[in-house]
Order: C-alpha cells, then structure tokens, then sequence
C-alpha cells in the first residue's frame, strides 16, 4: 500500500529558513486532560531543507507558519469548540509532501439527574475548499481536507489521552488513550473504549489515482469522497458529522477534535480548512455535561475530573505557544 508523506515533530522554536531543530514528543501518557495540538510538516527530498513544528498547550491556539515553500495556519479553541487548517504549498521539483491539523481534546462526564445512563448528541459542521494541480507528468498528486471526531471511554485508564509513536519518532501525536488490536478480516484497528468514531472531507486527486483509490490501495485518510480534477479550480465542500451514543453516569469519555490537511506530489494545491469545524454538544432533558476543561461549549466544570498539571516539559511548550501565537483570526463562513 502506498501511503502519503506525513510526518511532524515538535519544535520549540520558529525554525530557520532552511532547517529546523526537533525534538519528538515522548511516546505514553500525556499529563493533561483537555487542550490543543497544532502540527505542521513540509518534507522535502533533500533532508537539510525538511521543517516541522508541533506545539501541544492547556489553552486556545491561533497560528500561522511560514515553511520553506508552504504556507500553514492552524486554529483550535477548546472555548468556541472550533479546529481549523489551512495548507497552501508552491513546491519546487525537490518537494514530497506536506501535511498540517488542528486538535482540540478534552474529557467528558454525565449527570444524567435521576437516571443512571443517557442518550448524549454531537455534531459538527464542517467546509473547506481544495484546489489540485496535476500537470499531467505524475499520477500522485493531489490534496486532501479532512475533519474528524472520536470519543473513548477512558474510565479505567490511567490517562485520558497520550502521545502515539516510537522513540525518536518524528511522527509522534497527541490521541485518546485505547488499547486496540488489529483485525485481519476487518483490515483495521478494533478499540475496545471506542464510543463513537465518525469522519468526512474531500479528496481532489489527479488522473490515474481513481482506480488506487477505490481499491484501498491509496489512503485518502478521513476523506469520505474524492474527485478527480487537475485543473486548479476552487473545489468547495462541506458536510456535518453528528451520531448519538449512550452514555453511563460515573464514567468518563475521551474526546478528541481534528481539522487535517494534507497534500502529495511536486505541483502547486491549497488545501483550506481554516472556516473552522464547530462542535456542539448535547444531552437528554435535564442532563450535564461536565468537560475538564470547563469551556466547551455546553458544558459546565467537571467537578471530579481536573485537568492534571502540565510536566515540565508542557511549561516549556507554553513559553514556546507565545512565540507562536498570532492575534484574533476572523472566521470566515459562506465559501460554500
């Protein structure tokens, strides 16, 4: 199976215009229970010239980034419940890939009132516009926009959520804690925890990929369609990702938010997310929901579930986030 260049890792500092210093993230348990991740890669063929950045904070985030020949802007807001992405790239014949996500995780409990266990809602609205240029010469290139939610039960864990990777791994990311095993005739990870689980988007890719693509041999990621279509016209999307799952009070629930944008190949694409993808959340009549945070929309302070203070590592990250953190950015709606 083929699969897209993607990869980030966690650096602390701007970067310099033609190489970065990294530092992975370290593999288990994160010490926090709700905030934001932002992660960016431009990888290109020779390694001098590859950047990443990946900055992990309790609080909301707006970035921008300029790297080597890409532009990047992230946002993600436990308060608005909001993720965003935007990847626009102008490579060079050198270039292999880019790929950039906004995150918003949090943990959820329930008081259900008289009840024991409940019905509880989401949904999320999503849109973005992508636009491929295939010129023709390669059949890989393309760009994919995608949004996704998950929700794990994580009662009996030592930790909500934690960092997935190897040691020294440049790919190395912030997910809900779950043990899952691989199913053969599935052809996919089964988690045990997994509650709800839902993702949609586009892919707009160049000629010669359709048939890879229905046949699972190329990975779209959490795209649910594609198009095939190499002129560099504007391809706007949107859709809504909402189900309902049963929930037990006395527990809690893992929830993690991603806007995501990823491109392959050597000519020009934009992959724009950034309008942001709104959660909101609801419950049966009477009910409450509880977040760590306390800034969900919809939700109130948990009153047993804090969040877990930041190790020492994560100080060093929020003296990093104000370096990277830009001013207010204004919302931008109605490009579908």
């Amino acid at each position: 199976m083929r699969n897209l260049v993607c990869a980030a890792a966690l650096s602390v500092s701007a970067g310099a215009a033609h190489a970065a210093t990294f530092e992975p993230l370290t593999p288990g348990a994160l010490g926090i229970d709700s905030g934001t991740e932002i992660r960016g890669s431009i990888t290109v063929l020779d390694p001098t010239r590859q950047e990443r950045f990946n900055t992990v904070s309790t609080g909301a985030q707006n970035v921008e980034r300029t790297l080597l020949d890409g532009e990047f802007k992230n946002r993600a807001s436990l308060a608005t419940g909001e993720v965003g992405a935007f990847l626009g790239v102008t490579p060079s014949t050198s270039f292999a890939g880019a790929s950039t996500n906004a995150l918003l995780f949090d943990v959820l409990s329930f008081d259900f009132g008289d009840a024991e266990s409940g019905n509880v809602s989401y949904a999320v609205n999503y849109d973005g516009i992508l636009s491929n240029t295939d010129d023709g010469t390669g059949s890989d290139n393309l760009v994919i926009g995608s949004t996704s939610i998950r929700i794990f039960d994580v009662t009996d864990l030592d930790s909500a959520f934690k960092v997935f990777g190897s040691e020294g791994s440049l790919g190395n990311l912030v997910g809900p804690n779950s043990v899952g095993e691989y199913d053969p005739e599935l052809d996919e990870f089964v988690f045990e925890n997994l509650v709800s689980s839902t993702s949609g988007g586009l892919a707009v890719i160049g000629a010669g990929l359709e048939a890879d693509v229905l046949s699972g041999n190329f990975s779209i990621g959490g795209a649910d369609s594609f198009i095939v279509d190499g002129s560099g016209a504007a391809n706007l999307f949107d859709g809504t990702l909402t189900d309902t799952f049963f929930a037990e009070e006395g527990r809690i629930y893992a929830l993690s938010l991603t806007s995501s944008v990823t491109t392959n190949g050597d000519q020009p694409s934009i992959g724009d997310l950034f309008s942001t993808s709104v959660l909101s959340l609801s419950a049966d009549p009477g009910a409450t929901i509880f977040s760590a945070s306390g800034m969900l929309p919809g939700t109130d302070a948990a009153p047993d579930i804090g969040a877990v203070p930041l190790p020492a590592s994560g100080v060093l990250l929020l003296g990093a986030l104000a370096l990277l953190t830009g001013g207010a950015v204004k919302r931008r709606r109605g490009a579908a």
